[in-house]
């Protein structure tokens, strides 16, 4: 079972943004204690206005339902993005299955 290989990690779920002095929009966070597991990940290289740039995508399995599109998971202290919107797996209300970015 998936749940076997959890490992403690946190969800830092969007709760606002404000403006800063410079009027800049900044996004506010709270942060949720949670379990999950970093399955399988790929690295896609682009080429940007000259520039090799890698992006880092993985496969995440968690047991909190309440996630959402662009929530940021704290894993082993690495920063990842929610970049596909969670999916309930087949095994209803037991755990969470999604795509996360790595944030660099």
């Amino acid at each position: 079972m998936i749940a076997d290989f959890y490992v403690p990690c946190e969800l830092k779920k969007k709760v606002g943004n404000n403006k800063n002095d410079k009027f800049e929009y900044t996004n506010n966070y709270s942060t949720i204690p949670m379990n999950g597991y970093l399955g399988s990940s790929n690295d896609i290289e682009l080429l940007i206005d000259g520039k090799t740039t890698v992006r880092t995508q993985a496969r995440f399995y968690c047991d909190n339902l309440d996630i959402d599109y662009g929530d940021l998971v704290l894993y082993e202290s690495i920063t990842y993005r929610v970049i596909q919107v969670p999916q309930n797996t087949i095994h209803k209300d037991h755990h969470m299955k999604l795509m996360l970015e790595k944030v660099v």
